[in-house]
């Protein structure tokens, strides 16, 4: 179990929060390994939870929540 941000969990089919009376923890354990390394076509990058387009043949990883914007040097 982790902790990690409420909304995006919501939206994850295999996330599920283990304690009925609130959700403090969160339960990754479904989750397919390959969401953990997928790419994510708006910020490019791999870490977190990506989604996969539903759209047949296509490839593209998203992340739930809005990206953040890479800071500008």
């Amino acid at each position: 179990m982790v902790r990690g941000p409420t909304s995006p969990a919501l939206l994850v089919p295999e996330v599920f929060f283990p304690y009925l009376d609130g959700r403090d923890a969160i339960n990754c354990s479904l989750v397919p390994g390959r969401r953990f390394t997928k790419h994510c076509y708006i910020c490019e990058s791999s870490g977190g939870c990506a989604l996969e387009c539903s759209q047949p043949k296509c490839d593209l990883g998203f992340h739930v929540s809005p990206c953040a914007p890479s800071p500008r040097q």
